[in-house]
């Protein structure tokens, strides 16, 4: 499953017992990625400016019920290897025990630059101090949102995240190889804080991605001589010629 450093706000590396929730597969460790597309606290925001004018008064307070708060942030990033350019925008709004979020990305790369040539039975080949076939785009978004009660919250979320990578070597740059990858996921998360001495939480986490892939290349072009090309008489044979481009 793709992990996408714009929305993620945290990243962990967890070894030891503790990985153990993670399946009895993550033995050696994970690295837990998380993000805020399922909610799990209420957006918080600077508080109103307050004046007193100079009269001895106190100011409210800072749980106070108000209207909702709304939190925007982007993020932006370039790269030199690749020129690479890849940008996000992430929106948090909360109110009445209900909080939304919303994110979306993109980023794009060319041919990243390599030190020396990259092919070795292979010397012919121009590449321009660059890795032929070596690009890559993707773009995801994802919307989810989480109502908040006494002692927890419930919430669900749908993230799509589209790629398109292209493979490099000699025989990827001749045909040029490239996978179109596709995922919609859904997922589904709580918490609950009981008012007990012997259970401190309960915390429950749903997902089910739709993974769709497709690989594909330009079609082989017959390579031939001149001989082999060429029309061979009626007399001899009477199979059609074969063509090369």
């Amino acid at each position: 499953m793709p992990i996408d450093p714009f929305s993620t706000n945290q990243i962990e590396v967890v070894r030891g017992p503790a990985a153990l929730r993670y399946g009895s597969t993550s033995i050696g460790g994970v690295v837990s990625a998380s993000n805020n597309r399922i909610p799990d606290a209420m957006p918080t925001c600077a508080a109103a400016p307050f004046q007193s004018y100079g009269l001895p008064v106190k100011a409210p307070l800072a749980d106070a019920g108000g209207p909702g708060c709304l939190n925007v942030e982007t993020r932006t990033s370039v790269s030199s290897v690749n020129r690479g350019v890849e940008g996000g925008m992430l929106l948090d709004a909360g109110g009445n025990n209900v909080v939304v979020h919303a994110d979306v990305y993109g980023r794009t790369t060319s041919d990243y630059s390599i030190p020396s040539y990259p092919y070795l039975f292979d010397q012919t080949r121009p590449v321009n101090g660059r890795q032929p076939n070596s690009a890559t785009q993707s773009d995801g978004a994802s919307v989810g949102a989480s109502y908040f009660f006494q002692g927890g919250y419930v919430g669900a979320s749908i993230t799509q995240n589209d790629s398109l990578y292209h493979i490099p070597g000699i025989d990827g740059s001749d045909h040029k190889t490239r996978i179109d990858a596709h995922q919609t996921k859904i997922a589904v998360k709580g918490e609950y804080r009981p008012d007990a001495a012997a259970i401190d939480a309960v915390r429950f986490w749903v997902a089910r991605p739709t993974i769709a892939t497709t690989s594909s290349a330009l079609p082989t072009q017959p390579i031939c001589s001149a001989t082999a090309c060429a029309r061979p008489s009626p007399a001899r044979s009477k199979r059609p010629a074969s063509r090369c481009r």
